[in-house]
């Protein structure tokens, strides 16, 4: 970590808490800071508001319960929240299934969409962050892992994000070997 005079500073902890928390999914809504950390141990998806940044977080609400999920991921567009995650089966490490959910409500009833799990392809399922906009285009990065664990990012443009119907396609890749 690096200060605003670029020293290192030193890390704070969030939370501390008896179970594994990880992938903390940040974003801001109407002014407030939200977090959603992997809690799939809990088998909880957990929406948590920012009191006093970085360190001061509450729990405001469980978005889902009895489901081991990971890499939630909430992205707010056209006046819905949209919720990506990967759901893996009981007793399963792995998994390529990556389930939607929508909200007119951040704190609200989520629902299941109908065409899931959306997507069930090692090359473009996790999460590889927050989803955005590029030139009005809806991107969502993605890890690829046919040659292993997260080795590549597939940045996938969605085509099509509504409540009956969802469609993307690969925009652009992102390999290690790019970066050298």
């Amino acid at each position: 970590n690096l200060d605003s005079n670029k020293t290192k500073s030193q890390f704070v902890p969030i939370f501390n808490k008896p179970f594994h928390m990880s992938f903390p999914n940040i974003f801001s809504h109407e002014g407030e800071i939200f977090m959603i950390p992997e809690t799939a141990q809990l088998r909880k998806v957990n929406l948590y508001k920012c009191k006093k940044f970085p360190d001061k977080w509450i729990k405001v609400k469980t978005l889902l319960e009895n489901v081991y999920a990971t890499d939630t991921i909430i992205f707010y567009w056209d006046k819905i929240f949209w919720m990506f995650t990967e759901i893996r089966p009981e007793n399963s490490y792995d998994s390529d299934l990556i389930y939607l959910f929508w909200s007119k409500s951040l704190t609200g009833k989520w629902i299941e969409h109908p065409m899931n799990p959306i997507i069930n392809n090692p090359n473009n399922s996790r999460a590889a962050g927050q989803i955005f906009l590029d030139d009005n285009k809806i991107i969502r990065p993605a890890q690829s892992s046919l040659d292993g664990y997260g080795s590549s990012i597939k940045f996938m443009r969605i085509l099509e994000l509504s409540k009956k119907h969802f469609l993307e396609e690969i925009f652009s890749n992102l390999n290690p070997q790019d970066l050298s």
